[in-house]
């Protein structure tokens, strides 16, 4: 790396709190605490991909530095991973799952959320109400940051509370933690399970119409702020440091400069490489990777939402545009050869692989098409049947980094990575991707059979169709 450059990243990216002297040493959060901010100052003159509806939330900037914010932002960890060639591409593995109490990539904006909560609420004296609707990896990520909070001392239990939402599909994602297990933190955070028959994306609709017509009540009645935090900058700015730390972390083990890049990510609106590529914007500003060729992207999405592929692909969100899958009596797969894109195979044309993935029509699917077209890269989908065929494949990769599948696929509850390492495999097998491009997979997401205790269901409020706004507000009394 040239003298300049390094100057620039230490002078520009890396905090004057950072201890650490290789990255994967500490919280990713503290080392890059001045190119978080950096991602602030820019997202603020940038288009504002969310949804236009206005709810509460606080400052993008985080509060300044403690020994008790030091010690809250421990968990979010990262580290990069040499995995060798296939087929003369070089694969590399991010891993961003390295929170026990999550094991997904969710922890690092998770916590940031939660520090811009307890500052709002050290600042003014209000209480904050988080509301998060989601398929399981972000809720579980607020809950244990509200409940890290709690423990160190930053904030009483009844200043910062958590309500999620979640469908029924994604019962099995329920950790039981503290804010489950302790009754009184149960009652102040309640957990429930959407069961209604309008899909899972229904839990958004939820969630906006009680943020809408419960703000003012709460405020009123406790001093409460509701907090609706699904809104995409919220994720964006913390998902930049990826950027930062794939660099940085690239310096250390790189052997030789690389043609083309590309960084791979199971996706269902796409925040973790909307966030990297923020990122990158700011390295580029700041002359750091000026000599660097830029990071194209595939995303990879399952035949049950396939929307950001095809969108990229076509412009659009209508299905017609999918390849016409055709059953094959002698095998009882459904298959197709219109399109390198999408499964030669599959047990359906409609399966959904994870409830993880249920977004559809994203409103961010316009940008990462644009970021594609600008920097490179593709989409593609899979299916179950070619998880399955690669899974063996994939485990034997990942093992030596003690990256553990389980031998058996059904005790596998979360598949982003699975997902992840699939479709990009399946795009060197078609040649969709140039021989001598480095290939980093983010592992955005893995936990199975065993690594959590999970919430019974049926300790679980369930919300119907049946008045589900007035539902969750009960809950909440």
């Amino acid at each position: 790396m040239r003298e300049d450059s390094s100057t620039s990243f230490k002078d520009g990216i890396l905090s004057t709190f950072s201890r650490a002297e290789y990255p994967n040493q500490e919280s990713v959060i503290l080392r890059y605490y001045q190119g978080i901010d950096k991602a602030r100052r820019l997202i603020e003159n940038q288009e504002d991909l969310s949804p236009k509806k206005t709810f509460f939330q606080p400052p993008f900037a985080l509060p300044a530095l403690s020994e008790k914010w030091i010690d809250f932002y421990d968990p979010a960890r990262m580290d990069l991973i040499n995995l060798g060639t296939y087929k003369s591409r070089t694969l590399r593995f991010l891993n961003l799952m390295q929170d026990p109490s999550t094991q997904t990539t969710k922890t690092v904006p998770s916590l940031s959320i939660v520090a811009r909560a307890v500052d709002h609420i050290h600042k003014t004296g209000e209480n904050i109400l988080l509301l998060v609707t989601t398929s399981g990896n972000k809720g579980t990520a607020l809950r244990s940051a509200v409940q890290r909070a709690i423990q160190i001392g930053l904030v009483d239990r009844k200043q910062l509370r958590i309500a999620m939402l979640a469908p029924v599909s994604s019962a099995t994602k329920m950790r039981c933690s503290d804010l489950s297990n302790d009754p009184e933190l149960a009652r102040l955070n309640p957990l429930a399970l959407y069961t209604g028959n309008k899909g899972n994306a229904y839990v958004k609709e939820i969630g906006n119409a009680f943020a809408s017509k419960y703000t003012q009540e709460f405020f009123k009645q406790s001093h409460t702020r509701i907090w609706y935090t699904l809104n995409l900058n919220n994720y964006r700015i913390e998902d930049s440091v990826r950027a930062f730390f794939e660099h940085e972390a690239s310096l250390l083990d790189q052997k030789r400069p690389y043609e083309k890049k590309l960084q791979v990510h199971a996706v269902s609106s796409a925040f973790g490489i909307i966030g990297f590529n923020l990122g990158r914007s700011i390295l580029r500003q700041e002359n750091i990777t000026s000599h660097e060729p830029e990071s194209g992207y595939m995303i990879v999405q399952d035949m049950g939402n396939p929307d950001m592929v095809l969108f990229h692909h076509f412009g659009s969100f209508c299905q017609k545009n999918m390849p016409r899958y055709q059953l094959n009596n002698l095998t009882g797969l459904y298959t197709q050869n219109e399109s390198l894109h999408f499964p030669e195979k599959t047990f359906s044309p409609n399966e959904t692989l994870d409830s993880t993935f249920y977004t559809r029509q994203p409103v961010t699917a316009s940008y990462v098409s644009k970021m594609i077209k600008t920097c490179g890269g593709s989409g593609i989908v899979v299916s179950l049947q070619e998880c399955l065929e690669k899974y063996a494949f994939i485990r034997y990769l990942l093992a030596p980094q003690q990256i553990l599948l389980p031998e058996d696929p059904r005790k596998v509850h979360e598949w982003a990575i699975i997902m992840a390492f699939t479709g990009v495999l399946k795009a060197i097998d078609r040649g969709l991707i140039d021989k001598d491009t480095l290939i980093t997979v983010h592992g955005s997401g893995l936990y199975t059979e065993g690594d959590y205790t999970p919430i019974p269901t049926n300790k679980l409020p369930n919300i119907s169709d049946d008045k589900p706004v007035e539902a969750l507000r009960n809950l909440l009394i």
